[in-house]
Formats: C-alpha cells, sequence, structure tokens
C-alpha cells in the first residue's frame, strides 16, 4: 500500500516537471468561439512556444527501465543518451529501501555515524583528508563539520525535527545499517554499469538529509543511479564544459572534484541559463541518473531518504591505467632539467589532443584552479616562491639536448603515442580536459615533491609559466 501511494505522489508532480523540462506545453481553446479567432489563436499559442523554448533551460529526459534478457541493456542505453534522464519502474522498487520511513529505520538500523554543523551554513562538502596539497599548512582547510555517533532512534527523531540551531547528514555504504535483506545480487547487477576494462558490482549507498541539507557542487567519476525513498530532492545539474565557469579546486586539495563557485551562485536562474544546467526534483518512486562527470548541487526539500548505485566509468578505468604508467624521465636530469622537460612533454601531449592552443588549455585546466590559492602567500613569501620557479618554463631542445639524450626524446615521444591512445579512449572532449589537467598536476607533483614541502611550489608554478 504504501508503495502505490508512493508512486501517485510521484505521479501528481509529472505536470509540474513537464512544464519545468520543457517537454510539453499546451494551450486550451474550448472556450474559442468562431474559427478564424481560433486559428488566430493557435498561430499565437505557436509563436509563443517557440519563443518559449529557446529560453528554457537545457532538457533532461525520462523512461521508464525496461524489463529486457540482456542484463546491460538499461545502463548502456542511459550511457548512451549523454544527458541525465528520470526512470521510472525500475529495480530498486523491488528493495526494501522502497519503503524506507524515518519510523522504520528507527527500529531496524544500526547506529549511525552522523555529519553534524552548527549554525546557518546548511552546506555540506566532501572532505578528502590525506590529499597531497594537506601537506602544506598554507593548504590545509579545517574539516567543515563535526561527525559524531548517534543511537538510531535518536538521530532519525532529530532528522524530523526543525531547524533547532544544527543541520544533520549522514551517508554511507549501506552495510554500515545491517539491514541484511536491503535487496538481491541480481537486483544490483541489473542496476550495475558494466565496463569493458573491469567487471565490479556495483557500490549502494544510503544518504540520509535533514530539510535544506544541501552537498556542495561536485562531479563524481562514476555513473550514478540515485532513487528517492522518502522526501524528495532537488538536483541542479551541469554538463562537465561548465568546469570552465565553475572553476574547480585543484584534484589535490582536499575540496578535490568541488567547485569555486558558491552554491548561493551555482542555484541563480542566471547561472543555470548561461551554463546549461538542469533543475530536477526527484520524488519518492522515481530514479535519477546522473551521467558521470556531470555536476551536480544536491538539496534535501524535506527530510529525505534515499540510496544511490555508483558504478566505476570508463573514463575512470582509463584514468588508471594512465596513472599507473611512469614517466619517461630519470631521476639523475636533475629538477630544473625535470621541470623543463615535463612541459615540452604536456605540450606535445596536449597538441595530440586538444585543438585548443597549448598557454590557453594549461590556464584552463591547471592555472585557474591554482590561481585562488596564491592569495595565501604575503607578498615577501610570493617574490621568494616565484624566483625558485622561474627557471622551470623556458625550455627548447636546444636547452635540453645537453642533458636529455636523443634516445630519451624518442623514448619520451612513444610514451606522448601511448598515452594518447589512451586519452583519446575518453570520447567527450570536456571530460578529457579535466582529467588531463588532473594528470598535469598529478605529473608535476611527481617531480617537485622530490623534496619536502615543495608541493606549494605548484601554484607559482603554474602561474609563473602559464598566465
Amino acid at each position: 500500500m504504501k508503495k502505490k501511494v508512493k508512486s501517485l505522489q510521484a505521479q501528481a508532480h509529472e505536470e509540474a516537471r513537464e512544464v519545468n523540462a520543457g517537454d510539453e506545453i499546451s494551450c486550451s481553446w474550448k472556450s474559442i468561439l468562431g474559427s478564424s479567432l481560433l486559428v488566430l489563436l493557435l498561430a499565437g499559442c505557436s509563436s509563443w512556444l517557440l519563443m518559449r523554448k529557446t529560453q528554457l533551460p537545457a532538457r533532461y529526459k525520462e523512461a521508464v527501465w525496461s524489463s529486457t534478457s540482456d542484463r546491460d541493456y538499461m545502463t548502456k542505453w542511459l550511457v548512451g543518451q549523454g544527458t541525465p534522464v528520470v526512470l521510472r519502474n525500475t529495480p530498486f522498487d523491488k528493495w526494501a529501501s522502497a519503503f524506507w520511513t524515518p519510523e522504520i529505520l528507527a527500529k531496524e538500523s544500526n547506529v549511525v555515524q552522523v555529519l553534524s554543523k552548527k549554525g546557518t551554513n546548511n552546506v555540506f562538502r566532501y572532505f578528502a583528508n590525506d590529499q597531497p596539497l594537506s601537506q602544506v599548512n598554507k593548504f590545509v582547510v579545517s574539516k567543515p563539520f563535526i561527525e559524531v555517533i548517534y543511537p538510531r532512534e535518536r538521530f532519525f527523531s532529530l532528522l524530523n525535527q526543525q531547524f533547532n540551531g544544527h543541520y544533520y547528514y549522514s551517508s554511507g555504504g549501506v552495510e554500515l545499517l545491517g539491514i541484511e535483506t536491503l535487496y538481491s545480487r541480481k537486483e544490483i547487477e541489473l542496476l550495475t554499469f558494466w565496463t569493458t576494462s573491469k567487471q565490479e558490482l556495483g557500490q549502494v549507498n544510503f544518504w540520509f538529509g535533514m530539510e535544506n541539507v544541501t552537498a556542495y557542487t561536485h562531479y563524481d567519476t562514476s555513473h550514478n543511479l540515485h532513487s528517492i525513498s522518502y522526501g524528495k530532492k532537488r538536483f541542479v545539474l551541469f554538463p562537465p564544459e561548465a568546469y570552465l565557469e565553475l572553476k574547480l579546486y585543484p584534484c589535490l586539495h582536499q575540496f578535490y572534484r568541488q567547485t569555486y563557485m558558491s552554491v548561493s551562485d551555482v542555484l541563480t536562474a542566471d547561472t543555470i541559463q548561461k551554463l546549461n544546467g538542469i533543475d530536477i526534483t526527484l520524488y519518492p518512486g522515481e530514479v535519477l541518473y546522473i551521467p558521470s562527470y556531470w555536476f551536480h548541487c544536491v538539496i534535501t526539500m524535506e527530510t529525505t531518504l534515499s540510496v544511490n548505485v555508483w558504478s566505476q566509468s570508463e573514463a575512470y578505468n582509463t584514468m588508471e591505467n594512465i596513472y599507473s604508467l611512469p614517466l619517461p624521465f630519470e631521476e639523475s636530469w636533475g629538477r630544473e632539467t625535470l621541470m623543463k622537460t615535463l612541459d615540452y612533454f604536456w605540450k606535445k601531449l596536449a597538441t595530440e589532443l586538444f585543438h585548443t592552443e597549448y598557454k590557453t588549455l594549461m590556464k584552463q585546466v591547471a592555472l585557474e584552479r591554482y590561481k585562488p590559492l596564491l592569495k595565501l602567500f604575503t607578498k615577501k613569501e610570493k617574490l621568494y616562491l616565484f624566483s625558485e620557479v622561474r627557471s622551470y618554463c623556458r625550455y627548447t631542445n636546444v636547452h635540453l639536448s645537453g642533458v636529455v639524450s636523443k634516445e630519451s626524446f624518442q623514448h619520451i615521444d612513444q610514451h606522448i603515442d601511448t598515452l594518447k591512445n589512451l586519452f583519446l579512449a575518453i570520447p567527450v572532449q570536456s571530460i578529457r580536459e579535466i582529467n588531463f589537467g588532473n594528470y598535469v598536476e598529478h605529473t608535476a607533483f611527481r617531480i617537485l615533491s622530490s623534496r619536502s614541502g615543495d608541493v606549494l611550489l605548484l601554484p607559482f608554478y603554474f602561474q609563473h609559466c602559464y598566465s
């Protein structure tokens, strides 16, 4: 019975969603008298519809999950859409989570680890504690929440209360809840995006939040199927190419995969329209497919319980292969030569992958990530640190030939060919650009981290060489 009620609740909001998505706009004409007036009205309605559609944000798709003997059919279809899709009648409907309420979980689940924030800031950030930039005190950020262990009854009681000075939010692998019969292996197999390079079962997570709890704008490297069990959530999504405007933190930072643009700016109508954003409210019985590398900011509109399945993407697996390859350099060349050779290496690889002028590309994918970090330093510190990197980016083959042999250059060029083929396996250029920027950061760090603390040179290096 509960399931039927939830389905009707979702159905009740379909008409509002269709207008928001720009799928259908109709004109009522039953009260119109006279055929000539009717023709004029319909012509005017058609003109208004054309004008209206040009002003609407990017559209998402809606679909009913197809039951088929082919396990991969729906996931392959979803990947092929290249855009978010709202789904109904999915395998999630058979899970015990489809009937969750705070009252049920207060009786059935284990104690819950909770993220808590005191005050009016309702925005929660993902926090990667051990990222390389955290080796430098200047770049360390404090954990933007406190972690508390609550008995299950206490947590779900707090979740249902009105705001009392604290925001509460909890997430993690569903195994932490101690509910053994949540789903069958066959059901999770149907929801897993199986890649050609790896066959790994999807990761299932729970997400519990009180009203107005907001997840900071970020991208995931995985395919994401998000199912609402109780309550409702607002998802504001942007395609991968929006990284140019949203401005990413460095991938070596504790706020990796998140944007510098604030949530308040992300949620404005101007930003959503300018960046081809999509604004979706998701209800019980509905599932949202979020493609890998799509940015999303998520707001709980009321007390909400949901689950999701993450599956590794081909782009993620490709980058794992790329990072596993050693750099084709020799430590004996010395720091200055290594950095100059690295610039040669990046430039030649970028020329093979992108049509953008090299310096412009490096500004977009690397400098823009590090430029805000320069504000953390005094004028005196800046003068000294810029002097440390001044000789790192003035390379020519003549400069390198005294140290780097012709055979070494040939080896470097062969390595570039290998990397080119791997990167080109990522079909979406903006996703390739994001990952190229991540690769630039990682390779620069490999060389600069040979001396303790020198990771702090990264913002100065990128500013001096590519501004």
